[in-house]
């Protein structure tokens, strides 16, 4: 007797243990699919802040999946999490189940979370790797989600901008362009500042000091970039401007 209700003492154990171990809790969603979709995206991620959000997928039983071999078609008898590409320095991430497997008809959930060091200001796209397999066939069909992005903003920015900087509203012309563009905007101040440039993977490739004048400001830009989506950000001692263009 005692024997017994030792062992079901540590079945008890090792059950809680691996319940509150786990990272996240999968979200209550509608339907099938990953959450929250990619038109939603996910939050944005402070430098030196600590950041921490939670992607929910859900499996439904009927899903089928091209093989590519052997049967044309199969249908998904689990999906797991096999890495995330792109992440921001600093940021990781863990599952659950903790294995990253999520069989059909079931939920499972990624916690994000870390810090992002000085340095890193940008947009960083990640991709999912998702490794599915089928009951019918012996080998996993991969998944790529290419679909979300993480922007990492200036804490130091923020904090300035909320104190004395003004935000002014900035555009290009032309926009799109291949080499050469202008950034036009007004403002009723004269300021000394900086323009940084990243592109759509968070790299810095340009920054520069200028001179911002009373009244329409017009700076000339040549940026020799292969075709894509860029940010660039323009700050002062009062001058805040964040806005983007497209290399085509």
């Amino acid at each position: 007797m005692k024997k017994t209700l030792f062992l079901i003492s540590i079945i008890l154990i090792v059950s809680f243990s691996q319940v509150f171990s786990q990272p996240c809790v999968p979200g209550n969603y509608p339907g099938h699919g990953i959450f929250p979709d990619s038109l939603t995206g996910l939050p944005a991620a402070y430098v030196n802040q600590n950041y921490s959000t939670v992607m929910t997928i859900i499996v439904p039983t009927d899903t089928i999946i091209d093989v590519g071999a052997g049967p044309s078609y199969a249908v998904i008898d689990s999906v797991g999490l096999i890495d995330i590409a792109g992440l921001p320095p600093g940021l990781t991430y863990s599952t659950n189940p903790l294995n990253g497997f999520i069989h059909s008809d079931s939920a499972g959930c990624v916690l994000i979370e870390g810090t992002v060091p000085p340095g890193y200001v940008g947009f960083y796209p990640i991709t999912l790797k998702l490794e599915a397999w089928a009951d019918s066939y012996h080998q996993p069909t991969y998944l790529y989600v290419s679909d979300y992005t993480i922007e990492v903003k200036d804490t130091i920015t923020i904090t300035a901008k909320l104190q004395n900087s003004k935000t002014i509203k900035a555009f290009n012309y032309p926009n799109p362009f291949s080499q050469n563009t202008e950034i036009i905007f007004d403002t009723d101040f004269k300021d000394e500042a900086s323009l940084v440039i990243y592109n759509s993977a968070g790299m810095l490739l340009h920054t520069s000091s200028v001179k911002i004048q009373k009244g329409k400001n017009t700076i000339p830009l040549h940026l020799e970039a292969p075709a894509g989506y860029y940010v660039y950000r323009i700050t002062g001692n009062r001058l805040n401007i964040q806005s983007s263009f497209v290399i085509k």
